[in-house]
């Protein structure tokens, strides 16, 4: 049972501005419909001449704000989440103003906005996405984002901090719309480690459109960082503490004038975890009874990170800016091992163990460039993305086996190093145009270059206690791999109908070279990924979706380097260069009702995958010495063998009794053959 232990302090300072009168402005914001009062709403005051921002303030739990200026002429826009955004022009301030209550709708556009469930500011239902924003959700302050992904519905994280969407694994995580150096090439650790203050909101994509990367059969997990608008400088810092061992700090710190942002974010955090496993094997013989080999292990692991993710952001007007920051993330870690193996070979009982210590260091670096720039009409807008990552990851691992019945025998030991970087680079354009009458058009493009380099040693001791390198296990592999895509996609609403229609294309090209034994293999591949979103609006608060989309799982380096790995004495994995992606096609079905203080929410889902990575065990021919009996070694390669169909209902609840007490359920069955 874990036990958080939050301390958050926030700090804010006055506004640095000259003034030429001590003048205020101040109002209430409140929701049309219900007359409640939006806490959080983003104020910002704008010179009306030159379209400066020159102040900007939030509002308090009433929906009250103040904003200091002086004399002259502005406008003021009033801002709030899945509300559409006011805007007061021309506004003369010649002496402090109250301008009394100030009401914002609904923003009714389907196509960005099918509903908002629950409390406004925490669910949104979209039509190709849920998003959570997490900001104003208490239960999840002191926790990491891998506790937030586990706490919210549809998702799923394993002990060994594996991420599933629906029961799939094949989800992609993106941080922000891109890949991330924050998450490095280790992404279990790092969403365990990274803390749940940095998240402005989760966007959960089961039926991502054509805007987004193709990877990934089960959808998608898109991460939004906060990134403070307020004038002036501010910040916050927060402590976690936790059992089983958890010792986080972070801290957040901008501070905004009329033509710049500077903004960072820092943390150190520590862990300690503890998982077990278990692996049976039975061979079976022809002429003689079976002989049994089990496996359990226990693992305890330790890790650190710190990290820091800082920028600059230069506003050239009200609707044009560049954004340029830099992410550096800094992890390291222990993991002892101990397998335990007992067998009955030959109906010869024997016991021996198994012990590796391993050492782990990752450091990554990133860089991102990002331009935006925003036309007369609402929505019309063009952004250009360039990021360049380069990591780095070494595990050191010691291994010693030994005999402990029927007699103690010490075997010799062994050492293995990998040695691993990675460097990427992503260019991005995406542009989007909207026409009178709630229709839009996108369409963008997309190019994404990764090289790897995989150095693989394995060292074993001799009988003079000497290390020497295995040339069987022992390789150096490079991978490069680069997609290109572009996609465009158009939508609009009709009446109560709303449609969402998109095409994406992507060409893969990815190039395998093991520099020990001189083999290369290549593969191209064109894949189009057609999507369709539909709504449709049975009453004011009842809404039906559709959502059909084609996806893609490409293999990664480990499951094509066909240079064994070996996971223990008796296993070992190969993969398999020849391998294609596996390639799936999905329906879902949804149904949202919403009551005064209750929303449900349900879907049917369906997704048929074919060219399914399987893996697939075979003796390999070779025998070690296991408590003096010979025992065969396993290998383990996945292949593309079979086809899988995922059907499944979800269920989820959310009841909002106050502001400070709700219910939220969510209940998924799925079955998968």
């Amino acid at each position: 049972m874990k036990k958080i232990l939050v301390i958050t302090a926030i700090f804010f300072s006055a506004f640095i501005q000259s003034q030429d009168n001590n003048l205020k402005i101040s109002g209430t914001v409140n929701d049309f419909e219900t007359n409640t009062p939006l806490e959080y709403a983003t104020i910002s005051l704008i010179d009306s001449n030159n379209g400066n921002l020159i102040n900007g303030v939030i509002t308090d739990n009433k929906g009250y704000f103040t904003i200091e200026t002086s004399t002259g002429l502005y406008d003021l826009k009033i801002e709030y989440i899945s509300f559409q955004t006011e805007t007061i022009e021309n506004l003369n301030v010649s002496s402090s103003t109250d301008l009394g209550i100030i009401n914002l709708k609904i923003n009714e556009n389907i196509l960005n906005e099918v509903e908002v469930i629950g409390e406004k500011t925490e669910i949104e239902i979209k039509l190709d996405k849920t998003v959570y924003n997490i900001g104003k959700d208490l239960t999840l302050k002191g926790s990491s984002v891998s506790d937030v992904l586990d706490n919210l519905p549809s998702l799923e994280v394993d002990i060994d901090g594996n991420v599933s969407l629906r029961g799939n694994q094949s989800v992609r995580i993106l941080i922000n719309g891109k890949p991330s150096g924050l998450v490095g090439i280790s992404t279990n650790d790092a969403l365990k480690q990274f803390p749940s203050e940095s998240v402005e909101k989760v966007e959960v994509i089961t039926s991502p459109s054509a805007r987004y990367n193709a990877e990934g059969t089960a959808g998608i997990i898109n991460i939004v960082l906060r990134k403070n608008k307020l004038a002036g400088l501010n910040g916050s810092a927060s402590l976690n503490l936790g059992d089983p061992k958890r010792l986080g700090l972070s801290s957040n710190l901008n501070f905004r004038t009329k033509k710049i942002n500077l903004f960072s974010n820092i943390g150190d955090n520590s862990t300690n975890y503890k998982n077990g496993f278990t692996n049976e094997t039975e061979y079976f013989n022809r002429n003689s009874t079976s002989d049994f080999l089990n496996e359990a292990g226990d693992r305890k692991s330790e890790r650190n990170s710190n990290y820091f993710n800082g920028g600059i952001e230069y506003f050239f007007n009200e609707k044009t800016s560049i954004v340029a920051s830099f992410v550096n993330n800094k992890r390291d870690g222990s993991t002892n091992t101990i397998n335990s193996i007992s067998q009955d070979f030959n109906q010869i009982k024997s016991f021996s163990e198994r012990i590796e210590n391993e050492d782990e260091v990752d450091d990554t670096n990133e860089f991102s460039l990002n331009f935006t720039k925003e036309f007369k009409r609402e929505g019309h807008k063009i952004t250009f993305d360039y990021q360049k990552e380069n990591s780095k990851e070494i595990e050191s691992s010691f291994i010693s086996n030994k005999q402990i019945n029927p007699e103690l025998i010490t075997y010799p030991s062994e050492k293995i190093v990998t040695n691993e970087s990675q460097n990427s680079e992503l260019f991005k354009l995406d542009y989007v145009l909207p026409f009178e009458n709630d229709a839009i058009f996108e369409a963008g493009f997309r190019i994404n270059n990764q090289n790897q380099n995989i150095d693989y040693l394995v060292e074993e001791e001799n009988q003079n206690g000497e290390y020497s390198s295995n040339e069987n296990l022992s390789n150096t592999l490079l991978y490069n791999e680069k997609i290109n895509a572009f996609y465009t996609q158009y939508g609009n609403k009709k009446n109560k109908f709303s449609f969402l229609l998109g095409l994406r294309y992507e060409e893969s090209i990815t190039n395998v070279e093991q520099l020990v034994n001189g083999e290369e293999s290549n593969k191209n591949y064109k894949d189009l990924f057609p999507t369709l979103n539909l709504a449709y609006e049975i009453k004011e608060n009842e809404t039906i979706t559709f959502g059909y989309n084609r996806r893609i799982r490409r293999a990664r380096s480990y499951f094509i380097n066909p240079f064994p790995s070996r996971s223990s004495i008796t296993n070992i994995f190969q993969g398999n260069p020849n391998i294609d992606p596996t390639y799936s096609n999905g329906i879902d079905l949804g149904y949202l009702k919403r009551y005064n203080k209750t929303t449900l929410n349900g879907s049917v889902y369906l997704r048929k995958s074919t060219g399914e990575f399987t893996f697939i065990t075979e003796n390999t021919g070779d025998y070690v010495l296991v408590n003096n009996a010979e025992v065969p070694v396993i290998r383990r390669t996945p292949i593309n063998l079979a086809s899988n169909t995922q059907i499944g209902v979800e269920f989820s609840l959310n009841y909002n009794k106050s502001k400070s007490w709700r219910i939220r359920g969510n209940v998924n069955f799925f079955e998968s053959n």
